[in-house]
């Protein structure tokens, strides 16, 4: 710890090493520094902060706190900047199920993603996928019994 102390970000706010401050350098650095791996999706596609959190107290104010060990800082739309009104702490499930590659699904005016729907209704994903390319629609996939006679294998 005593590195920390002669830090000069460590004797201007005292959080330097915390988990606030690691989430901002990190998020800084996804943007800012094209020398690391993540900034293809970050700064290289576009992808900035708001112009106040580059001073790091800027940030701590308005995010807060990081509520515990379990959360890292989240982007809700993908496509915008980090910014107060963009920005949550997240569980590492919530963020897995805002990414690009993420499938949502509606239904009854309720979105969740691809997984969360196949573990509702207890049906493996290879399950679901198989039967909408055999031409079922998603909430049939998805509710159909198992047991199903929907895939009979012609004779000859």
């Amino acid at each position: 710890m005593s590195g920390v102390k002669n830090n000069k970000y460590a004797e201007k706010h005292g959080m330097y090493g915390t988990a606030i401050y690691r989430a901002w350098a990190n998020m800084k650095s996804r943007c800012d520094n094209p020398n690391i791996k993540s900034y293809i999706n970050y700064g290289g596609r576009g992808i900035s902060y708001d112009p106040l959190w580059k001073d790091f107290m800027e940030f701590y104010r308005d995010m807060g706190d990081v509520p515990s060990a379990k959360y890292t800082l989240e982007r809700v739309d993908n496509d915008s900047n980090y910014s107060k009104e963009n920005c949550k702490w997240a569980t590492r499930k919530e963020q897995a199920n805002n990414t690009r590659q993420t499938v949502l699904i509606e239904i009854n005016g309720i979105t969740r993603c691809y997984h969360d729907w196949c573990k509702e209704y207890g049906v493996a994903p290879c399950t679901v996928y198989y039967r909408l390319r055999k031409g079922m629609s998603v909430e049939e996939a998805l509710k159909h019994p198992l047991n199903s006679r929907f895939f009979k294998v012609g004779k000859g």
